[in-house]
């Protein structure tokens, strides 16, 4: 059980996602500090409301905190998580 603990992350899909299918985050790379800044305070302010979902993959190294995730905000989420190895084998770091 510690090997899951150290090895996976997981994500809970939002409701309509699959995951085969799982949304893209917003690419933020050319974006200035200002501009990431009310990107997140945006996410953080409003991204809990339905019409209004962040921006953001909500990713986790603990079950735990992503299942709690799914409790507090199940509206917003499927039952769909997902799970898959922290650093994957032969892929490098860009």
């Amino acid at each position: 059980m510690e090997l899951a603990k150290d090895y996976y992350v997981y994500c809970i899909c939002f409701t309509g996602e699959m995951p085969w299918n799982l949304r893209l985050p917003i690419d933020v790379s050319g974006f200035q500090f200002l501009e990431q800044r009310a990107l997140l305070l945006h996410a953080i302010a409003h991204g809990n409301a339905e019409d209004t979902p962040s921006c953001f993959l909500h990713i986790s190294g603990s079950l735990h905190k992503a299942l709690k995730i799914f409790q507090e905000r199940g509206t917003l989420y499927s039952s769909w998580l997902v799970r898959w190895p922290k650093e994957l084998v032969g892929v490098e770091k860009g």
